[in-house]
């Protein structure tokens, strides 16, 4: 997905980790991996901002990563049920 200053691009991959690019220098800025556990990233997403890096994992969970501090922000459990669901 592309940053909103439009300027870079995130991803996911099996390789087990995010990465944002900057297409003005055609270089990698940032790898984002997962706190715990060795999931595949199956699908990501920037913020409107572009401050948050959100990636979904083959695990059924959400990762979240600060793209200035290329920080770890918090793990998910992705909910598969909708809201009163039996």
């Amino acid at each position: 997905q592309y940053h909103p200053g439009g300027n870079a691009f995130a991803t996911a991959s099996e390789d087990k980790a995010g990465h944002l690019f900057d297409i003005r220098s055609d270089q990698q800025l940032a790898k984002y991996t997962p706190s715990s556990g060795n999931p595949s990233l199956t699908c990501c997403g920037l913020s409107i901002s572009g401050r948050l890096l959100i990636c979904g994992t083959d695990e059924k969970y959400i990762y979240t990563w600060d793209t200035l501090k290329v920080q770890h922000n918090g793990k998910l459990p992705f909910i598969t049920k909708l809201v009163g669901e039996a």
